[in-house]
């Protein structure tokens, strides 16, 4: 691979420049010149339309022709960075990109049935713990119907305590099947490599006139300081003149 000098080649290509642009230069130079010759400070209106004149002269025309002379000594170098941009991206990283998609579509549907089996693992393990629940409580009341003696009585303590335990048991297993996805299909490669189905809320096309006051005060603490300031802006060149927190006020710029 061929090792390019960054520096020297940035020197090289600037001292190109410099040769094939000598005629913006020598514009560049009278026109300062002839700028040292304009007022600080104007003080009639003759003095007026000469800072006019000339300032049109640097806009319009020197600094039309120089945006021109630069937008075309570009040109090359804009389409030569496109080839580059285009071939790692079509050529390199496009394929395994596709390759990467495929394989997280067949990771997905392993990882959808994964979590789908051990999610009726879990159920059925409630089920069954609500199943002993359910006999260990009737055995419970069964045995309190026929206590008559301190010795029924006390095995009917025994099997109200098993019952508490089955209890117990059942609320653990209902709380182990409200794992999220990521724990059930958590999977590692040997080689450091990942992946686990996530949960994501996602929200579908929706239009603005869909969305109430209501709704618009809800967003406002989510919604970026630059969309903001965005917001103003076009609120102002659309009209406004008055908002409540923004200070809106009215300048002067020479055009």
């Amino acid at each position: 691979m061929a090792i390019v000098n960054a520096p020297t080649e940035a020197r090289q290509l600037k001292d190109n420049l410099r040769e094939q642009h000598l005629e913006l230069i020598r514009r560049r130079d009278e026109l300062l010149a002839d700028g040292a010759t304009m007022p600080e400070e104007i003080t009639s209106e003759d003095e007026a339309r000469e800072v006019a004149d000339f300032r049109k002269m640097l806009y319009r025309h020197f600094e039309t022709d120089c945006e021109a002379a630069r937008k075309s000594a570009k040109a090359p170098y804009l389409d030569a960075s496109r080839t580059v941009d285009n071939y790692f991206s079509e050529e390199l990283q496009k394929p395994t990109r596709t390759l990467w998609e495929k394989l997280t579509a067949v990771a997905k549907v392993w990882l959808d049935k994964e979590e789908a089996r051990k999610r009726a693992i879990l159920a059925e393990e409630r089920r069954k713990r609500e199943e002993e629940e359910r006999k260990a409580r009737e055995a419970a009341r069964k045995a309190e119907e026929k206590a008559r003696s301190e010795r029924a009585l006390a095995q009917a303590a025994e099997l109200r305590e098993e019952a508490e335990r089955a209890e117990k048991a059942r609320i653990e297993a209902e709380a182990a099947e409200a794992v999220k996805p990521a724990d059930l299909t958590r999977t590692k490669g040997e080689f450091g490599g990942s992946m686990r189905s996530a949960e994501v809320w996602l929200n579908k096309p929706f239009d603005k006139a869909d969305l109430t006051l209501k709704d618009l005060e809800r967003l406002l603490p989510h919604i970026h300081q630059t969309a903001l300031e965005v917001a103003v802006r076009s609120f102002i060149k659309a009209g406004g003149r008055e908002l409540d927190g923004v200070e809106i006020y009215e300048s002067r710029k020479v055009m």
